[in-house]
């Protein structure tokens, strides 16, 4: 009987760690850098509905989104029913839109979105890095969508992403 309930308790002990022995650094919260103007649709009450050409495309990581056109054929204003959905306006003039398709688990999740501007390269380089805490198994997609100046003509986004796990 002992036994099982140390197990218990260990196992409970594990999913919780990463509630009360974060350190210091550890962010409790997305977090954006570089020349990333905002973040899109990170909380829950501005998740956007997707259309049905972007469900149906293959399962890219990958998006670029410099026009009114590509984004009213990704991100819809209503759903089949008639219910509002969270839809951004974007001036295309001045900005892109920049996702990237990760996957993360544990317990709690936080996201770092870095995008620095490389002009000796023509190059966006956006990372995500993916802070995952505890050890639990929930798997959330993200796609990191964000705000950026206009891509110039001619430049490219190399995109990357990377996974801190605490505990380790």
């Amino acid at each position: 009987m002992k036994a099982g309930s140390f197990i218990i308790i260990l196992f409970v002990s594990m999913l919780t760690d990463c509630v009360k022995d974060k350190p210091d650094q550890w962010p409790d919260t997305n977090e954006i850098s570089g020349i990333v103007s905002k973040a899109l649709y990170e909380s829950d009450h501005e998740k956007p509905c997707y259309g049905p050409s972007f469900l149906s495309l293959p399962q890219g990581t990958e998006y670029i989104i410099s026009s009114q056109a590509v984004y009213d054929t990704i991100f819809f204003s209503t759903i089949d029913d008639g219910l509002p959905c969270i839809k951004e306006t974007i001036d295309f003039d001045r900005y892109s839109i920049l996702g990237l398709r990760t996957q993360g688990t544990g317990c709690s999740r936080t996201y770092h979105r870095k995008i620095v501007e490389n002009e000796a390269k023509k190059v966006y380089e956006y990372l995500v890095t993916i802070r995952e805490c505890g050890f639990c198994e929930p798997l959330e997609t993200n796609y990191n969508w964000v705000l950026v100046p206009r891509l110039p003509e001619g430049w490219r986004v190399q995109f990357s992403s990377s996974v801190e796990k605490y505990p380790e």
